[in-house]
């Protein structure tokens, strides 16, 4: 059984770092930090209480919240109740605060980098869920005899609940009684719906158990001392419960009624009179597991009394049944047929009983009797009615003098208004001249801002800084104050000055043959013209692999040290897909350059003062432009269109592919829109894909956490050279007028159906993987988790797993391409979670990866994945 330690309190934060918190979490409106306190430390089976003077800030460590989360993010994944886990003792100053700051120190919290300095894990995820039961006060005051009919109000300022089972908490004559244990449900706001507890240890009974009788309770407080949550032992509730101050049983009749039908059944007992006994002795003598349900005295004594209610009638055998209906009393008639309808003979008995005939008389003279009363009812109607139609007349009649009146005073007031009217059209055309007077001023600045224009030099020209020049600004307003900033913010471009796309994508001819071609037969034709027609040394796992992660992704890294042949595999793809065809013109090569910080630098901008669009790259520009035309137009089944972010890395891809990174989650659903800065955006259709090519080096930059869980990472070694054979250098086929598929086919080949199946092998050895990712405190995303789920239905569709080796190949590359990438850290954090990952079986990829961080990071210390 669980303890609470109240003698030896925790009073220094090094007594806290790796352990079990406690800790209640407070969200305040606004902000960027969260404020949590921990409250006791759980250590086996014993709970000790933390002081305050073990955190800097009277018993609260205040965190920062990474900018990838809202403070709404954050509660919405974790709560208010949190197991916390301290990786550090060194909780430092922050000297960047203000003097009059209230929290002056700092944790920092990023829920996407695992062994951060302070992690959270929700109480209802965390093992402590099942050890204590939560109380909760409702608004209500109810009994608890049997089951709610509708869902309860929380009372006001608990934090909700997070253990699985929960107690309500309610005074009755005087003492406060804790009744449960509940399962529940919470709806929106506060209401709850609460179910008697159904495993083997409650069955369905609910006890009230004195609040007194429990040595165990500790309580969570938020900043006030104001009580947030209540804690009790789930194990010695529990206990309790074989004594408590009053019991409910939940189970329901028929529940009991239908495991009376197994014991009678099973028990070889008919139900007639002469052995209705041996149906009672059998109740009393059934066992709980042929029965299907916990049996208790109170409920062998309702099952008992559920069969004497039935004895009366339904043991009688039929002929007994159809002699003592003419002895059944009159008032019970009704009952029985309803009882027992079925039954022909008792049915004709009722109908003929003399009694039930003379009632039946006496029921139809009532009836006619307020049949009468009816007709005499409408007739005093219907001389209501034309005392109301006299009325009404008489009504109509005013109503036109009333009229007359409305409209001698309507017009009077037409009459006002035609003279307001004529004073506004007066002062109309006294501001008319005026305007024409601002107009003319105006013609006269504009010359005079081009004077400067031509002075400046055309080098000048055309930057958006010229909006900025105090000179014009000072002209415009010595013209006519205020005129200047209102007619360039107002100024909407014309036809004319947007920009003109040079080339619009055309639409290519889709292959004919690919309506009638299987997903066999798709895979056959790209993997043998990738590994065949372009010579690389590729197995038909690995094509699947690539394909699958780039139709599921919007972005896929090709990594590797230089010379690896990352840019060619990137036109590979597009020549064996047909869009970089003659004709199809959909795929266009990015060369990324160093210092690129936005979009803008690979994209283009909106020069506000020209009202055009400037292009920074032509050919993404036209591309980007095409694309929004093409789905404006909603063209049917079109090819997908490739960007190849070459050298990707050479400028931080979080700054220069930042419009997209937040695409990343819904681009598979609908459109993106981007936005260069002027009027109007460039619709970016579901159709497109990028190809990132990364070199393993020092020279580039690094990936942030942030893309790495969006993107797949497929890392290619050099291609081995046979020097036995003539060395291809060029491709094997010309594919100048292959046709390509169409963005709808390779989506059903290698997207994500409703009909893909995970087998339970599979799922078994994933579970594995994100089980060493849990000991270690690395918690994976829900992201990264949906782009496995989605990339195992697939793959285990399409990929041969039959051999040994390639047994658990989605497994192995899911693992290999999502996960290790975003691992790097010193050796103390990562060598076990590695070596663990390594001795997991059959991911004969991964183990390579693995091995390949450690040999890398053994004289350094620090593990990385690219190195």
């Amino acid at each position: 059984m669980i303890q609470l330690e109240e003698q030896h309190a925790v009073q220094d934060t090094e007594q806290c770092v790796n352990k079990t918190l406690l800790t209640y979490v407070d969200y305040p409106f606004n902000g960027q930090r969260c404020f949590s306190y921990p409250q006791y430390v759980y250590e086996k089976g014993v709970f000790t209480p933390i002081g305050k003077a073990a955190f800097p800030d009277e018993g609260c460590l205040p965190m920062v919240v990474d900018s990838s989360y809202s403070l709404d993010d954050l509660e919405s994944m974790y709560g208010r109740l949190v197991i916390m886990n301290l990786s550090t003792s060194e909780i430092q100053e922050n000297r960047y605060y203000p003097i009059n700051e209230s929290s002056r120190y700092n944790g920092i919290i990023n829920p996407s980098r695992p062994h951060s300095m302070i992690e959270f894990t929700k109480l209802s995820q965390h093992g402590l869920s099942s050890v204590l039961m939560q109380v909760v006060d409702i608004q209500e005051r109810v009994s608890f005899e049997r089951p709610f009919d509708d869902p309860v109000h929380l009372g006001l300022g608990q934090a909700l609940p997070q253990t699985n089972y929960i107690l309500v908490s309610q005074v009755d004559n005087g003492r406060k009684l804790y009744y449960g244990p509940f399962e529940y449900s919470i709806h929106q706001g506060d209401r709850i719906s609460l179910e008697a507890a159904s495993d083997t240890d409650f069955e369905r009974r609910i006890s009230g158990v004195d609040e007194a009788n429990l040595e165990f309770s500790i309580d969570l407080c938020d900043q006030n001392e104001d009580t947030k949550a209540v804690f009790v032992s789930a194990e010695e509730f529990r206990q309790q419960m074989e004594h408590p101050v009053v019991a409910y049983d939940w189970i329901s009749d028929s529940e009991l009624i239908d495991a009376l039908g197994r014991i009678a059944l099973n028990s070889d007992v008919d139900i007639s009179k002469s052995q209705m006994k041996r149906l009672k002795t059998a109740i009393s003598r059934y066992k709980e597991e042929m029965a299907k349900i916990g049996f208790s005295e109170e409920r062998r004594d309702r099952m008992v009394a559920l069969v004497e209610g039935y004895a009366d009638w339904q043991s009688l055998p039929e002929r007994m049944k159809s002699q003592s209906v003419e002895n059944i009393p009159t008032d019970q008639l009704a009952a029985y047929v309803l009882s027992d309808d079925h039954f022909r003979d008792f049915y004709e008995k009722v109908i003929e009983n003399d009694q039930v005939k003379e009632k039946v008389a006496r029921a139809e003279s009532e009836l006619m009797r307020q049949l009468q009363n009816l007709k005499l009812g409408i007739e005093q109607a219907a001389q209501e009615k034309s005392k109301l139609e006299t009325k009404v007349r008489l009504l109509e009649e005013r109503h036109d003098e009333v009229v007359e009146g409305y409209q001698r005073e309507a017009q009077e007031q037409i009459e006002r208004r035609n003279q307001e009217i004529e004073e506004k059209r007066a002062e109309a055309e006294r501001l008319e001249a005026e305007l024409d007077r601002l107009k003319r001023e105006r013609i006269v600045a504009e010359e005079q801002i081009d004077s400067i224009i031509e002075s400046m030099g055309s080098g000048f020209k055309g930057s958006e800084k010229i909006l900025e020049n105090i000179v014009i600004r000072r002209i415009i307003e010595s013209v006519a104050p205020g005129v200047g900033a209102a007619q360039t913010i107002s100024c909407e471009p014309t036809p004319e000055q947007r920009v003109a796309v040079s080339s619009q994508l055309a639409a290519p001819v889709i292959r004919d043959d690919e309506s009638s071609m299987g997903d066999e037969e798709v895979v056959g034709f790209l993997e043998s013209g990738i590994c065949e027609g372009a010579g690389r040394d590729y197995d038909r796992n690995e094509v699947i692999n690539l394909l699958t992660c780039l139709m599921q992704g919007y972005v896929v890294t090709l990594a590797g040290m230089p010379g690896t042949g990352k840019t060619s595999l990137a036109n590979i793809l597009a020549d064996v897909l047909g869009v970089s065809a003659e004709g199809a013109n959909r795929f266009c090569e990015v060369s990324v350059e160093k210092g690129w910080t936005s979009y803008k630098d690979f994209i283009g901008y909106y020069n506000p003062f020209t009202k055009t669009l400037e292009r920074a790259n032509a050919a993404v520009f036209d591309a980007f432009s095409g694309l929004d035309s093409e789905a404006r137009s909603a063209v049917v089944s079109p090819a997908p269109y490739l960007f190849l972010l070459d050298e990707a890395n050479l400028s931080s891809i979080e700054h220069y592919w930042s419009p997209f990174l937040r695409t990343c989650d819904t681009f598979r659903r609908q459109p993106s829109r981007l936005s260069l800065g002027g009027p109007d955006d460039l619709i970016v259709p579901p159709w497109v894909r990028f190809i990132a090519t990364v070199n393993f080096d020092h020279t580039t930059e690094e990936l942030s956490p942030r893309f790495l869980d969006r993107s797949w990472v497929i890392t290619l070694d050099p291609q081995p050279i046979d020097f036995m054979e003539n060395d291809v250098t060029e491709p094997l086929l010309d594919y100048a007028a292959e046709k390509p598929f169409s963005y709808e086919k390779l989506m059903q080949v290698f997207g994500v159906r409703q009909d893909d199946v995970i087998s339970s092998k599979l799922r078994a050895k994933t579970k594995e993987v994100f089980d060493v990712f849990a000991k270690h405190g690395s918690p994976l995303s829900r992201r990264s988790q949906s782009m496995i789920r989605d990339y195992l239905g697939t793959t285990s569709r399409l990929m041969n797993m039959s051999t040994a080796e390639a047994a658990y190949a989605p497994v192995d590359f899911a693992v290999a391409q999502k996960l290790l990438p975003s691992l790097n850290g010193p050796a103390e954090r990562l060598e076990s979670l590695l070596n663990d990952l390594a001795g997991v079986g059959g991911l004969g990829r991964t183990t390579s990866r693995i091995e390949h961080m450690l040999k890398a990071g053994q004289d350094s210390g620090y593990y990385q994945y690219f190195a």
